[in-house]
């Protein structure tokens, strides 16, 4: 039977969804919230994937160092949260997809209308999302307010650096 040869995948998927659901996730993070209103979907929505992304980066990092400096059980916990996470970001795709975004063309770029109501436009909102990841990835603290903005903002100087989206 075929589903025999998946059984330590739903076994660490089962072990990364107690984790969230009655670990550290539910201690720290939950607020007896359901967990697509939780912050981790919260901020994504607000800033984008990238968010969820750089969590990601930043998470499987700290799993390395570990694994190399022979800290083999808070490893496993450490990557059962890039589980967490790789689902919060199939979560936020998966609700891109429900809510059938209204994709019109401007001068060539597509404007997508996300759930928030944000017009994001072209590749900017990808650019925004990928600077907001590594300065997450990299360790910086600020709010995510804060680093949504200054993302929003060199993504903005970027294109304007390069020439527009249409050079």
């Amino acid at each position: 039977m075929t589903s025999l040869n998946y059984i330590r995948l739903k076994e660490t998927l089962n072990d990364a969804f107690l984790q969230a659901s009655e670990g550290k996730g539910a201690e720290r993070h939950a607020n007896v919230l359901p967990f697509e209103e939780q912050r981790i979907l919260a901020i994504a929505r607000d800033v984008g994937p990238g968010f969820l992304a750089g969590q990601i980066e930043k998470k499987a990092g700290e799993t390395c160092g570990m694994l190399g400096r022979g800290e083999h059980v808070p490893a496993y916990r450490e990557a059962l949260s890039i589980i967490v996470y790789g689902a919060a970001l199939a979560i936020f795709a998966r609700e891109m997809v429900a809510s059938a975004p209204d994709f019109t063309e401007v001068d060539d770029a597509p404007t997508q209308r996300w759930p928030n109501g944000i017009v994001r436009e072209g590749d900017r909102v990808f650019t925004a999302s990928v600077i907001m990841g590594a300065l997450m990835a990299s360790g910086d603290t600020r709010d995510v307010g804060d680093l949504a903005r200054d993302a929003a903002a060199a993504a903005e100087a970027l294109e304007r650096h390069m020439g527009g989206a249409n050079g």
